[in-house]
Order: structure tokens, then C-alpha cells, then sequence
């Protein structure tokens, strides 16, 4: 069984939030203003998910290093990403959620 500290797990895992939050963006927002759902945008439940969203985005932009936990022969380099790339597509993704629904409104 896969355990969700499993490498590949978490890469499947991942791309399928990125893949996901691309196509919640294309049905909620990437849409012509006369077919958006205002009803849908102003649900309780629609404001629970972009709530929880935000909350990704912060979390995401708030990467720490390991380094200070780290022995010297193990730290990162300074010039090392905070965010691996799938990561980047995530948030990327769900940053053009917010822009979207923000155009939107």
C-alpha cells in the first residue's frame, strides 16, 4: 500500500490537485461574465472552498527551509527553490483561480 510519505504518492497526489484546481477554474471561472453562476459563487460552499484555497496559497508562499534543522553537511544551498515545480504549477493554478473569480465579480 502507498502511504502518503511514498514519493510517488505524493507526485500522483499532487498532480491531481494541479489538474483538479485547473478544471475548477475553467467551470467556476473562465467563463464569459453572462454564464457565470452568481448563485454558485455566493454559496456557502463555494465560500468555504475559496476560503480554503487562500489558505493553500498562503501556506505556499510561506515555504521554510529545513537548513536550521539540518547538520552543515546536509543544509540546502542558499540559492536552492523553495518550491519544487510541481508545487509552482499548483500555486500557479491557484492564483489564476483568484485572479479569475476576481474578474469575474
Amino acid at each position: 500500500t502507498s502511504s502518503s510519505r511514498d514519493p510517488t504518492y505524493v507526485s500522483i497526489h499532487l498532480r491531481l490537485k494541479i489538474v483538479w484546481t485547473k478544471l475548477a477554474r475553467l467551470l467556476l471561472y473562465d467563463l464569459d461574465k453572462v454564464m457565470v453562476d452568481i448563485d454558485l459563487l455566493a454559496s456557502p460552499l463555494h465560500v468555504e472552498f475559496f476560503t480554503e484555497m487562500l489558505t493553500w496559497i498562503e501556506r505556499a508562499l510561506k515555504p521554510t527551509k529545513a537548513n536550521s534543522a539540518m547538520s552543515s553537511k546536509e543544509q540546502l544551498p542558499d540559492d536552492a527553490p523553495l518550491l519544487s515545480d510541481d508545487d509552482e504549477e499548483h500555486l500557479r493554478a491557484m492564483l489564476r483561480c483568484v485572479d479569475d473569480f476576481f474578474k469575474n465579480i
